[in-house]
């Protein structure tokens, strides 16, 4: 079973999805102490302060800024759950608890089908996320319409197309392991106007 560990503790993991080395989700298990053991290293900004995953991660990593803790004790058990992660909202997260004990490579099939299953929710999240987005336009705050089902069109595209500058792909496809399917981050800065204007002008976005 896949383990986070510091200089003085191991406790069980079960989720982790990171973003240049910063975690955007964190899942384990364990005694409370060594569970918020843990926590600490994952956002102490010292150098001693050391997390890493052996199975999954081996780099040290640290919680991304502006995560947040949530606990569970276990019933009849001396452990606790904390999943840490970021509430930011151009994160998406596909969870599935069967998934954390999917750690062989015979399993990786199985994880793609769940994911690519899960898929829809993150295109609903992709809609969401660009209806409360606003833009200028004429001088004046917009924010754009979005039909449901031109969300997997654009989803398709801001994945496989980087735009100009320093703005990059739309959507970055980040590592993930164990309980975690996917994770996904929206790229405030790509041009999400120009682009649906691009797919609407091309045919590709109907009404």
């Amino acid at each position: 079973m896949p383990k986070f560990c510091n200089h003085q503790v191991t406790v069980t993991a079960l989720g982790l999805a990171l973003r240049n080395q910063e975690a955007v989700y964190v899942s384990m298990v364990g005694a409370k102490g060594s569970v918020k053991s843990i926590w600490a290293g994952l956002v102490m900004n010292t150098k001693s302060a050391v997390t890493y995953a052996p199975g999954w991660e081996y780099r040290n990593f640290k919680a991304a800024s502006g995560t947040k803790q949530f606990w569970a004790a276990l019933p009849r058990a001396n452990s606790h759950h904390l999943v840490v992660r970021t509430l930011d909202k151009s994160l998406v997260l596909l969870t599935d608890p069967e998934a954390a004990a999917w750690a062989l490579a015979s399993d990786r099939a199985a994880r793609q089908q769940r994911l690519a299953a899960r898929l829809p929710e993150a295109h609903q999240a992709l809609a969401a996320f660009l209806e409360a987005f606003e833009f200028e336009y004429q001088g004046e705050p917009a924010r754009l319409p979005v039909l449901p089902h031109w969300a997997p069109v654009i989803w398709d595209y801001a994945a496989q197309h980087a735009a100009a500058g320093a703005a990059g792909f739309g959507i970055w496809d980040l590592e993930t392991y164990g309980d975690c399917l996917g994770a996904f981050w929206l790229n405030p800065t790509y041009p999400w106007a120009n682009t649906i204007q691009d797919l609407i002008k091309d045919g590709k976005l109907v009404w």
